[in-house]
């Protein structure tokens, strides 16, 4: 249906209900109340559920018919704007008015205020997260591309400088993260601010920010904290089992350090298990080390950087075709490292090796492993003396193919040594290409990764 006559339709049940005797409301709608959309400061309209789905499909059109737009914005929140912009816009019209002449009144008001309300001109936001990074090892500051990493006293007096933190907010701020008490602050716009920092870096040592310039700030949020986890899981990768790595290096948005316990019961006996889910980096790591690791990856930190930058931007960039089967694969290998179910994890990190192997399966993922490792199918790489092949059937034919397609006769079995061999074997793929990416900033094509 189009645009004008999904209008028109909510037109004609706006002036149904204008002549009722009360707000309508039915039995079998989910919302408690009457539904209402706001006009001004002052005044609210009453519509009905069916109004409210025709100006769902309404947002939905405009977001799939708009390219641009839909690059910008999320069906949810466009949702949100175009609801608002009804207010206004049916206010504004004459229901004695003819139906067609009315609706395109409405559609273009609608329209306009969308348009106002995403002014890609002001869709600039920095995303700050809680980063728990290195833990206590402080480190200078430093950025993968567009993700920056700060401990949270320096992030402090960057936004106070920069003015987007009043000195009593600073002050109070500092006070709380130096250990110290203090007293309850009466509740004021500023003091919800206050609170919000506190919140959002929580414990955490670091900061981690990105700005997102052209999105609307919850797409833009989407876009940071994926930008944000790729480049954790780009320090991540130059250890020999990242998920571990990644156990330590978290959003505070996206978890907290936290217990996992468990209680059994057997013969009269309490069995628990306790395990802490939170690791940091080995003990005797520094600040020297780090810096050695980011000078002698200079290439495979610069494919990080081209990564994230792949995932911020609005418009082409270069070498997208490489870039985009990467990105791929490290978002799929960060998935697998947080994902708790090894044969769910295996499906992860098996999808890695395949987006790195442009979908060329078992044989696309052993040819990858000969151009950029030089193992071949029949290499013994586990001290059980399991072939490459034997290794890459078992993950990516069980543990990937037959789970996916509901095969798996093994799907009962304890798939934890498969997935820390499969996190090992995507670990390898993944690190070698970046580096690769990285030598060869004049290729774009994802299958020479492969030889091919």
């Amino acid at each position: 249906m189009k645009l004008k006559q999904l209008v028109s339709n909510i037109i004609v049940e706006l002036t149904r209900i204008q002549s009722a005797a009360a707000p309508p409301w039915r039995e079998d709608d989910d919302f408690p109340l009457p539904r209402m959309i706001a006009v001004d400061g002052e005044r609210t309209l009453y519509v009905s559920k069916k109004i409210d789905d025709l100006i769902d499909l309404v947002s939905l059109q405009i977001h799939s018919s708009d390219s641009e737009l839909g690059k910008r914005i999320g069906t949810s929140e466009l949702h949100s704007i175009v609801r608002r912009a009804f207010g206004p816009a049916l206010a504004a019209i004459d229901l004695d008015h003819g139906i067609s002449e009315n609706a395109k009144t409405a559609l273009s008001n609608v329209r306009l205020f969308v348009e106002q309300s995403i002014n890609r001109e002001k869709l600039r936001y920095e995303h700050c997260f809680g980063c728990t990074l290195f833990s206590r090892l402080l480190i200078p500051d430093f950025a993968i591309g567009a993700v920056r990493f700060e401990t949270r006293m320096r992030w402090l007096e960057r936004k106070r400088a920069e003015g987007d933190i009043s000195l009593t907010t600073y002050r109070r701020t500092k006070k709380v993260w130096s250990g110290s008490k203090i007293r309850a602050r009466k509740s004021s716009f500023e003091s919800m601010g206050e609170s919000d920092v506190l919140d959002a870096i929580s414990d955490c040592p670091y900061v981690c920010s990105i700005t997102t310039d052209g999105y609307s700030l919850g797409l833009g949020r989407e876009k940071a904290l994926i930008a944000a986890r790729l480049a954790l899981t780009s320090i991540a990768l130059l250890w020999q089992t990242p998920s571990k790595r990644l156990d330590g290096f978290n959003l505070a948005y996206d978890r907290t350090v936290h217990f996992q316990t468990a209680m059994a019961f057997h013969e009269g006996h309490i069995l628990t298990s306790r395990t802490k889910i939170h690791l940091t980096v080995d003990g005797n790591f520094s600040e020297e080390k780090w810096g050695s690791l980011v000078e002698e990856r200079e290439n495979y930190f610069s494919t990080a950087q081209e990564i994230i930058g792949y995932n911020l931007s609005l418009t082409d960039v270069p070498r997208a075709n490489l870039v985009r089967a990467l990105f791929h694969a490290i978002l799929w290998f960060h998935e697998g490292c947080r994902d708790r179910s090894p044969l769910i994890a295996i499906v992860k990190f098996a999808a890695a090796m395949d987006a790195l192997a442009c979908g060329g399966g078992e044989n696309g993922i052993l040819c990858l492993f000969s151009a950029r490792l030089g193992l071949k199918g029949d290499a013994r790489v586990f001290s059980d003396g399991t072939t490459l092949k034997s290794a890459v059937s078992v993950i990516y034919g069980y543990g990937r193919s037959r789970t996916m397609h509901g095969s798996n006769e093994r799907i009962g079995t304890d798939w934890s040594n498969n997935s820390a061999r499969a996190e090992q074997l995507a670990r390898l793929c993944l690190s070698s290409c970046m580096e690769w990416a990285g030598e060869n900033r004049d290729k774009d094509d994802p299958k020479l990764m492969s030889g091919l």
